[in-house]
């Protein structure tokens, strides 16, 4: 399972639950604290957050991207729905910049130590968008296999026009991380 930004968090996410035929994750940039992604130290940033909270972080028993409007699986309501979005809107500008009960219930670290899929973690160290201050106490607390490759880039996958790693080198590192782990 791989996935970028948000859908980076839900292979997280799925990685703490234990399923039987996961066998090897990779998520790029994902958001592992949205408290240090919606500032630091009481301190907002600026700039907004909206997609992110609009997919993964709107409804914990959804932890999908919001669908296309044609989805009629009923799971997804709450993520078409304008008072939820409103509601992480509200909470993610919470004024007084501290640590509520909202942002610990999307606070990722605690299940690094549930985690046992083997994990390459990938993430830009200049992501103005998932800052890469939350990297490390994931990172240790992560009880599975993993291996991190960190690139000077921002939130982006890795491509040949923006500074940092490589387009070839990284899809070839991704494909040798899932070869491994699922062919042995």
């Amino acid at each position: 399972m791989t996935g970028h930004g948000s859908d980076g968090s839900e292979t997280l996410m799925a990685a703490a639950q234990h399923p039987a035929h996961l066998a090897a994750i990779v998520p790029v940039s994902p958001f592992t604290d949205i408290y240090h992604v919606l500032g630091k130290g009481g301190a907002k940033f600026a700039g907004s957050t909206e997609g992110a909270l609009n997919a993964t972080f709107l409804d914990p028993a959804t932890f999908g991207p919001t669908p296309p409007g044609n989805v009629t699986d009923p799971r997804f309501a709450r993520a078409k729905d304008m008072a939820c979005i409103a509601t992480a809107n509200a909470n993610a500008d919470e004024p007084t910049g501290q640590y509520s009960a909202w942002m610990k219930e999307r606070d990722l670290r605690g299940l690094a130590a549930n985690a046992s899929v083997p994990m390459l973690f990938a993430h830009g160290l200049v992501d103005q968008t998932a800052k890469p201050d939350h990297i490390d106490p994931f990172l240790n607390a992560y009880a599975g296999p993993k291996f991190a490759l960190l690139w000077q880039g921002n939130h982006i996958l890795p491509n040949p026009n923006a500074t940092g790693l490589n387009r070839d080198i990284w899809w070839t590192s991704v494909i040798r991380w899932f070869d491994h782990h699922l062919y042995g």
